[in-house]
């Protein structure tokens, strides 16, 4: 599905992946992003109903079918792979609000780093490989921007 998203004045082009596979791929402005809808915890329920969504008409959602067999989890695509990454950048602006890892830490892929707090939701910031934390560039409290490093990995 793809949609264009504004939010205040910037808008972004996102594209979202099977909804059915874990983790969901969400491209937004050609960066993958892995999704976890099931740690999604709303701090006021209400605050998810009050950001406008708009989408352009060339790319208006088309109704979802459900496939016949379960899906496979859809890759992240070979540009910008996601498992080779030797850093986690912040996906968006917002407050740290929990550091789950050390450095020296072993984690495994969809382990959860850290999480961060953005229009008064918690999201959690996972691991799109398995390694060894390298260093933790954050601390709790911490305001980050988009794409600030978070974490590096040793390998």
């Amino acid at each position: 599905m793809k949609l264009i998203v504004k939010v205040e004045t910037q808008s972004f082009a996102v594209e979202v992946g099977d909804i059915h596979a874990r983790p969901i791929i969400a491209t937004i402005d050609g960066e993958p992003f892995e999704v976890w809808p099931e740690d999604v915890q709303l701090v006021r329920p209400s605050a998810a109903l009050t950001v406008p969504v708009t989408t352009s008409a060339a790319s208006a959602p088309q109704p979802a079918t459900r496939p016949a067999s379960p899906a496979a989890p859809v890759p992240a695509t070979p540009s910008a792979p996601a498992t080779a990454a030797k850093t986690v950048h912040a996906p968006l602006p917002g407050v740290i609000v929990a550091v789950n890892v050390k450095p020296g830490e072993a984690v495994a892929h969809g382990h959860g780093l850290c999480t961060i707090e953005a229009m008064k939701m918690k999201n959690v910031i996972r691991a799109s490989r398995a390694g060894t934390i390298a260093a933790v560039h954050v601390t709790l409290n911490q305001h980050v921007k988009h794409h600030d490093v978070l974490m590096e990995f040793t390998d």
